[in-house]
Formats: structure tokens, sequence, C-alpha cells
């Protein structure tokens, strides 16, 4: 029996592809940068509470070799974390102007041997304004930005729809909520 994931699962996670591209610049202090080229979602997975942990290697697309000019492509697998006690912040996020999903880059702490230059590695994934403001007051990471669109925006639309009119059905029901005053 297959599990059908919607927008009513408390935590879901979606795997997706993100795709890097290592551009050589003309820098004193810096041989190159990166960018990135794309997103790509591929599937849905219930989640068990626990948010997954993303610090994933950048895997190359292509081989370089000398004869041809090829640009250096790299991927990686994660996935993006929604759970229903950040709906607000994926809402935040919707009615930006500019909705995006969040990909932080990581310097590696060692010394990459393997000869394929990657110098960091895709520490976290995210939809939480929030959470990414953190992440750049830290100043160490690389964010990037991607615009939320597509499937991925369609369903984490219906998620935060689905959260927000569960929490207003449940307040006009009567159910307070919690207050932290003290009378």
């Amino acid at each position: 029996m297959v599990d059908i994931i919607s927008a009513s699962n408390k935590h879901v996670l979606y795997a997706v592809r993100v795709i890097f591209e290592r551009q050589d610049i003309q820098n004193v202090w810096q041989s190159h940068r990166w960018v990135v080229h794309d997103l790509v979602p591929l599937e849905l997975e219930a989640g068990d509470g626990m948010p997954p942990i993303n610090d994933v290697s950048l895997e190359p697309l292509r081989v370089e070799t000398a004869d041809m000019d090829t640009r250096a492509l790299f991927s990686a697998e994660a996935s993006l974390d929604l759970h229903r006690a950040e709906a607000e912040a994926y809402a935040e996020n919707l009615a930006s102007s500019e909705p995006a999903i969040y990909i932080v880059l990581r310097d590696n702490e060692i010394d990459n041997d393997r000869g394929n230059d990657v110098d960091v590695h895709l520490a976290e994934l995210s939809l939480s304004p929030y959470n990414i403001q953190d992440i750049e007051d830290c100043g160490e990471d690389q964010v990037e930005k991607l615009p939320l669109q597509g499937p991925i925006a369609d369903f984490v639309r219906e998620f935060v729809e689905y959260i927000l009119s569960q929490s207003r059905s449940k307040n006009a029901s009567g159910i307070r909520p919690v207050s932290t005053e003290m009378k």
C-alpha cells in the first residue's frame, strides 16, 4: 500500500536535486564561486517529526576533459522540511515580493582529496525566511535564493492554507490560543 502525501500531513519532506556550477573568477582572494542553477523536485515523503540531515556533498555531473570546454556542474540531493509549526514562516515567504527556496552552502571543514575541487557542501535547504535570517546573521555561510515556483510552490501553498485554516477553525470553535501572560 502506498501512502498518499498531502497538505494535511503534519510533517512532509520534499526531496529535491540542486544543480550547482563552479565558476572560475578573476579575484585575488578567491579563485571561484558557486552558483545555483536549478532545483528539481523529486518526491514527497511523510516526515517522522525529526528534521532531515542535509549536510550533503556535491557530486560531479560531468567529467571535464582537456579537449572539451565543459562547465563544472555538480548536484546534491536533499530534502525541504515542511513542518506545521513553521507554517506562518512559509506564509510570510509566499506573501513576500520574491518567494524563495533558500540554499545554504558551507565550507568543508577538511580538505577534499577527491580531486574535483569541491570545497563546499549543501548544509541546508529552507523555506523559512526566519531560519535563513539567523544563518545570514552569522555571516559564515553562502546563502543562495531560487524562486519558489512550480509544483513545490503549489504544494507549499496548499500546506500553509490547510494548516492555517485548521488553526482558524480551532480558534473559531472556542479554543483559545495559549497566552504567555500571567494573570
